[in-house]
């Protein structure tokens, strides 16, 4: 009888035992080239695509930034921002064209001859404003006969107490009223020239007389007509009061409801309410929405044409037919103020609240 620890042909025979182990190895070794080979397939797609993502990320900026590249809209950079010398103690304030001068912009007690690219302050004797709050303050108004009138200032003259607003007039600062805890809502003038300054709750005029406002103002104008419009906001209580001059009694506008923006087109009196504006002509309103789902931030008006600008938090909206139809553009910044150029047909000049300033030609926009 054979041994079949010795070998032979049993079942634990030597050679069988290895030709069975031989075959058992080769079939794990194909096993383990392919799975050898799935492994380095995965980790080629793996590294394409984490190369995708690495591209896309550096490139992403050329879609954020349109401005850069050559854009979506025609933006031109001023080689200088339209904000005070770098020793006023605000980062940037709103600003305001001369309507008599080209190229002339004001901005808080400072002053511009090109278009924002130097600045010098308006200063008699060495008397000259001091910007307090310039980004919350209404944009400064030029006046007839050379006035200019600002609040958020303070005139640095000794014994001058703080005051609400100063006015430039024959060649040296006027304080405007004495300050108080209440932000100025807005600044005019008035047909006969009288310059007055509303508060939230009062208007004061610049020769010594005041008159209480309808409510908590939030904005106010006077209008081509001459009358003076004041939209109010307080709990149960809102809408649009006008008078038909300093001193006579408000009467509400009846259908407008609250009142966000309100400004002077051409006679007509445009305001926006959410997402939504509103134009009176005649004592008769007109509403359309607006193209756009955020809602509106600012708004400004060509001082001779039919031209409105409403900005939002990345979109610009433009009218050329008084607020009728607006059109949307989409923007790849943050405007913080922006103002038509009254000698210019249709441009426009956005400042970012950073500093950076545009000039957009609607005839360009998308």
């Amino acid at each position: 009888m054979t041994n079949p620890l010795r070998g032979g042909a049993g079942v634990f025979s030597g050679r069988p035992m290895v030709r069975m182990l031989t075959c058992r190895f080769f079939r794990t070794g194909a096993e383990v080239k392919s799975l050898l080979l799935a492994v380095g397939w995965l980790m080629a797609v793996l590294a394409c695509s984490v190369s995708i993502c690495v591209a896309f990320v550096w490139i992403r900026p050329s879609f954020t930034a349109p401005w850069a590249r050559g854009p979506m809209i025609e933006l031109v950079t001023t080689p200088a921002t339209p904000t005070p010398p770098p020793a006023e103690r605000i980062p940037w304030v709103r600003f305001a064209f001369d309507r008599t001068r080209a190229n002339r912009l004001y901005a808080a007690g400072s002053v511009s001859d090109d278009q924002g690219r130097t600045w010098r302050p308006l200063e008699s004797d060495g008397v000259r404003v001091d910007a307090l709050s310039g980004a919350l303050a209404p944009p400064p108004l030029p006046g007839p006969n050379g006035r200019l009138l600002v609040a958020g200032v303070q005139i640095e003259r000794p014994g001058v107490a703080g005051s609400l607003a100063a006015e430039w007039r024959d060649g040296g600062w006027v304080p405007f009223g004495l300050r108080t805890n209440l932000p100025v809502r807005a600044l005019g003038y008035t047909t006969d020239g009288t310059a007055f300054v509303a508060t939230e709750r009062e208007v004061l005029t610049s020769d010594g007389r005041s008159w209480a406002t309808p409510g908590r103002l939030v904005v106010a104008l006077v209008s081509q007509a001459g009358a003076i419009y004041a939209a109010i906001d307080e709990e149960g209580r809102f809408g649009l009061y006008r008078a038909e001059a300093f001193g006579a009694p408000w009467l509400p506008v009846a259908g407008a409801g609250k009142v966000d923006l309100l400004a002077d087109v051409a006679g007509t009196i445009l305001v926006t309410r959410g997402r939504r504006v509103g134009l009176l002509d005649q004592g008769q309103w007109s509403w359309s929405d607006l193209p756009t789902n955020e809602q509106p931030l600012g708004l400004t008006v060509h001082p001779m044409r039919p031209l409105v600008a409403v900005w939002s938090e990345s979109r610009l909206l433009t009218s050329a037919d008084g607020g009728r139809q607006f059109r949307s553009s989409p923007l790849g910044y943050k405007v913080g103020w922006a103002a038509w150029d009254p000698f210019a047909a249709d441009t426009l000049t956005l400042v970012e609240p950073s500093g950076g300033a545009y000039r957009v030609s609607i005839q360009d926009m998308p």
